[in-house]
């Protein structure tokens, strides 16, 4: 079997518990055709095709055809290590691009022709307004990091937001740090949402959404409020934080 240090290799390269236990297979035994990784995994032949094409699509495995039959066979473990090293550069690449953006966007003098508009809103029900407001808005997409408090707010007070949103064609971006065990918060084609995942200790308690032109919005749901500012420069930084979480962050 693959051992641990492997093991964080193929994790770190996105690969989900059952593509993790194919390609261990296939090292171990070597090319197989897909019935025989089914037999020895007790694996559904249909969903294992599935399974396969993606890790093709990813460079993990590759395949040919031999007797009539399409024969899977593992990419090089120190390929894979190749692969990872290019993915972590590519990773520090951009975010040495965000950093310099947002020390460029301190730096520019160009001041905001007026002053930010900045709009409170306090308790559940100011908290329930400022979703609906975001919804009559009907931008293209949100960003959000969602943080612990405001997740538990989300999936008890208002479960059917996600439907709400989505029928508005609102696409969102969510990064959160609660894991797998996060099921109902996961990347999903129909309620048009991708989320990503960071570790716990990126939960500092305070939510961000950047929605509409120009509007970021914290939240505190510990403490029931949120303070919405409408600022394009405000918006930018807050942009190029998420997007450089984004690219650190775990697929769901």
């Amino acid at each position: 079997m693959i051992n641990d240090k492997m093991e964080e290799i193929l994790k770190e390269l996105n690969l989900k518990e059952r593509e993790i236990l194919v390609y261990d297979y296939l090292l171990r035994c070597g090319p197989q055709p897909a019935s025989s990784i089914a037999r020895h995994l007790e694996l559904n032949r249909s969903s294992l095709y599935l399974t396969l094409e993606k890790m093709i699509r990813q460079g993990i495995i590759s395949s040919l055809p031999r007797n009539n039959l399409q024969i899977f066979m593992p990419t090089p473990a120190e390929t894979l290590l190749q692969m990872l090293k290019k993915k972590q550069r590519s990773v520090a690449e951009k975010i040495k691009e965000a950093e310099e953006e947002i020390v460029n966007l301190h730096k520019r003098k160009a001041w905001e022709r007026s002053a930010p508009k900045i709009h409170y809103y306090q308790g559940e029900s100011g908290l329930l307004q400022l979703l609906d407001n975001i919804l009559l808005q009907r931008p293209k997409t949100v960003q959000a990091f969602i943080a612990g408090r405001f997740f538990d707010f989300l999936d008890t007070k208002v479960n059917d937001y996600p439907n709400r949103r989505s029928k508005r064609d609102i696409f969102a971006k969510v990064i959160h740090p609660f894991g797998e065990e996060s099921g109902s918060w996961k990347s999903n084609i129909a309620l048009r949402r991708e989320t990503r995942t960071l570790p716990r200790e990126y939960d500092q308690g305070i939510d961000v959404i950047s929605h509409g032109q120009n509007e970021t919005t914290l939240i505190a749901a510990g403490e029931n409020f949120a303070l919405s500012v409408e600022s394009s420069l405000f918006r930018r930084i807050q942009n190029a934080i998420f997007q450089s979480s984004w690219l650190i962050a775990k697929t769901t």
